[in-house]
């Protein structure tokens, strides 16, 4: 439902889907295991403020690589705590993609695939079939963490791992 506070709609208002949303950062394991679900966030949170507030930082170490769209404006950040990000390369300013960034972009979209295929698992179920009402609003945090824990009880996502990216 369309919240009726002002502050509550502008902060769920999602420009790019033109409507009132949730969303939440997920972290996927290769095997396509949901490893991290964070807290739900409004619609106009942007991934940089859900990152940086959600926690998922805690987990990440030195080293760790990880996937995520061409938005994802954390790059420094994360570069600077020895993380590296993979996002799909763009033409930005030239005519065309080097035969490399070709071959980078088309391995992680392999992947994101599996991605996306994580996150739909969750959607799929029916208590987000259909607009939520304004009372769940204390419970959705942990409506979508227990969808999340019994996707993980499905069969697996990727058959084998898959070293794509």
């Amino acid at each position: 439902q369309r919240p009726r506070k002002l502050m509550a709609r502008a902060q769920t208002y999602s420009a790019y889907k033109a409507a009132n949303t949730l969303k939440f950062l997920t972290v996927i394991a290769p095997n396509g295991h949901l490893m991290y679900v964070s807290d739900v966030y409004g619609g106009r949170a942007s991934d940089k403020q859900i990152v940086r507030t959600c926690g998922v930082e805690d987990f990440l170490q030195r080293g760790d690589e990880i996937m995520a769209d061409r938005g994802f404006a954390l790059e420094a950040h994360l570069e600077a705590r020895g993380i590296k990000l993979n996002v799909p390369a763009f033409t930005r300013g030239k005519p065309q993609l080097s035969e490399t960034e070709v071959t980078k972009t088309r391995r992680i979209a392999s992947v994101r695939i599996h991605v996306e295929r994580a996150i739909n698992r969750i959607k799929t179920y029916r208590i987000f079939k259909s607009a939520l009402p304004i009372a769940s609003r204390k419970t959705i945090n942990d409506m979508v963490f227990v969808c999340a824990g019994l996707c993980n009880l499905k069969a697996p996502l990727i058959a084998h791992q898959n070293d794509a990216v």
